[in-house]
């Protein structure tokens, strides 16, 4: 959580738009900046709030506002403009962000191939548009309750395949 924090800080905040009630949860919660004692309270507003980092981690944490897929669509939102901030950054922030990120996430590939596929994608990056999509989408699962109390969704395999298929392009086997 503390290097979601560093990278929205890191491209100077993210301009999110809350509801009055997401607003005022947030303000309620106080101030979640707690390596920061002089971050003062939050202020935030219903419209579009300027926010830090602490402030995007706590409203992209909100469990009490709406459901799961509520929660989900926040963070899609976030990761939406994270991408299109970076989209306004020039090549040596973007390698920035990069050697700053990479610390951060686990993968088999070396940082220099990590950063050598940022640098490949620069030259359409401003172009691409972003689309995000849930799984299991609306219409696409049935809620049942097993063993017990317990809820759980049951995805129509074949509907969400086809889901995916028709959001990236690809082809099904």
């Amino acid at each position: 959580f503390t290097g979601f924090q560093q990278i929205v800080d890191m491209v100077g905040g993210l301009d999110i738009e809350l509801t009055q009630r997401e607003a005022d949860y947030l303000n309620r919660r106080g101030n979640w900046d707690v390596d920061n004692e002089s971050a003062g309270t939050w202020e935030l507003k219903e419209g579009v709030n300027h926010m830090t980092g602490a402030q995007t981690l706590a409203y992209s944490r909100i469990r009490a506002i709406g459901d799961d897929f509520e929660r989900t669509n926040r963070q899609r939102k976030v990761l939406t403009l994270l991408v299109e901030k970076a989209k306004t950054m020039n090549v040596v922030q973007l390698y920035d962000l990069a050697n700053a990120v990479l610390p951060l996430v686990s993968t088999d590939m070396s940082n220099m191939e990590v950063i050598s596929y940022v640098m490949k994608l620069l030259p359409i990056l401003k172009d691409m548009e972003v689309v995000t999509q849930r799984i299991p989408a609306n219409g696409t699962y049935t809620y049942e309750n097993i063993k017990g109390p317990g809820g759980c969704l049951i995805p129509d395999l074949d509907k969400n395949r086809q889901l995916l298929i028709d959001t990236i392009g690809a082809k099904s086997e």
